[in-house]
C-alpha cells in the first residue's frame, strides 16, 4: 500500500469537538500536559487547551505548524515544533498524555511510531487514538486505480477486504480487534473503546436530513459499523 499523508481536519469543525467529547467519554480528558501527535493545522490543539495545561503539537509539514502558531500567537499553553512521528524530541516518559487523532492511518512506518509513542509517554499515560473502522461499508479516503487517485466512496464494501484494499488503497483502516492488538503489542492496556458517525461538515443535505438518522445510529447496536473507532490505551 502507498501510504497518502492525508489532509488536516480544518480549525473549527464540528468533527473536531465531537471526536474529543467521544474520547473523553471514555476516560476524561484532564492532564497537566500533552501531545497533539501528527497536530495538521492544529484543529484538535486548539481545543485540547481547554481540558490541558500545556500541549506540545508537532506535525512534519511545516506549512501546517507555521499556520498553526500565527494562530495562536497569544497562546502561552500550545508549544509547535516540526518533527516526524517517528523521532520527537520530547523527552522520553514525560507527558501525561498523547492525542493521536486521525493519524495511524497516514503513518509510514507504524511499529517505529508506536515506539515512539511508547518512549515520550509516562508511566499510566493515556493514550487517545481515532481511526478508520474497517468494517464501514465506504472507503473514506482515496484509492490508486490505473494510476488515479479516486473518492474511495464510489467503491463500496472495499475496506472490508484486505487483499484489495492493500494494493490499492491510500490509507489504513483498523478493526476494533487490531487496533487494540496493536496497543497491546507496543506495552498499552486497553481502556475503552467507542464509534462514531460522521457528523456532515461539508455537507448541507446530511447535515438537514440525515443527522437525526446518524445521531440514531451511534446509539444502536449497529454503531460497530460506524466510519471511525474512537479508543483509549494506557501504558504499562
Amino acid at each position: 500500500m502507498k501510504i497518502d499523508p492525508g489532509a488536516p481536519i480544518e480549525i473549527g469543525l464540528s468533527g473536531v469537538n465531537k471526536r474529543l467529547h467521544k474520547l473523553n467519554d471514555i476516560y476524561p480528558i484532564r492532564f497537566n500536559n500533552g501531545v497533539d501527535f501528527g497536530a495538521g493545522k492544529g484543529a484538535y490543539s486548539i481545543e485540547l487547551k481547554d481540558y490541558i495545561s500545556k500541549i506540545f503539537a508537532f506535525d512534519i509539514n511545516s506549512d501546517y505548524i507555521k499556520s498553526l502558531g500565527e494562530k495562536n500567537r497569544s497562546s502561552t499553553r500550545i508549544y509547535p515544533f516540526i518533527s516526524s512521528g517517528m523521532q520527537t524530541s520530547i523527552k522520553s516518559r514525560s507527558v501525561e498524555s498523547v492525542f493521536v487523532i486521525e493519524v495511524l492511518e497516514h503513518i509510514e512506518n507504524l511499529d517505529k511510531t508506536m515506539i515512539e509513542i511508547y518512549r515520550i509517554a509516562k508511566e499510566n499515560a493515556l493514550i487517545y487514538v481515532t481511526v478508520p473502522n474497517k468494517y464501514f461499508v465506504l472507503e473514506t479516503h482515496l484509492v490508486n486505480i490505473l494510476g488515479k487517485k479516486i473518492k474511495g466512496k464510489y467503491f463500496p464494501f472495499l475496506s472490508c477486504f484486505d487483499f484489495i484494499h492493500n494494493k490499492i488503497g491510500t490509507a489504513r483502516r483498523f478493526s476494533p480487534k487490531r487496533i487494540k492488538d496493536l496497543f497491546q503489542e507496543h506495552g498499552f492496556s486497553f481502556i475503552g473503546i467507542d464509534y462514531m458517525m460522521p457528523p456532515f461538515d461539508n455537507t448541507k443535505f446530511a447535515r438537514k436530513y440525515l443527522i437525526k438518522f446518524s445521531e440514531k445510529f451511534e446509539k444502536s447496536v449497529l454503531k460497530f459499523f460506524s466510519p471511525t473507532i474512537t479508543a483509549v490505551f494506557k501504558k504499562n
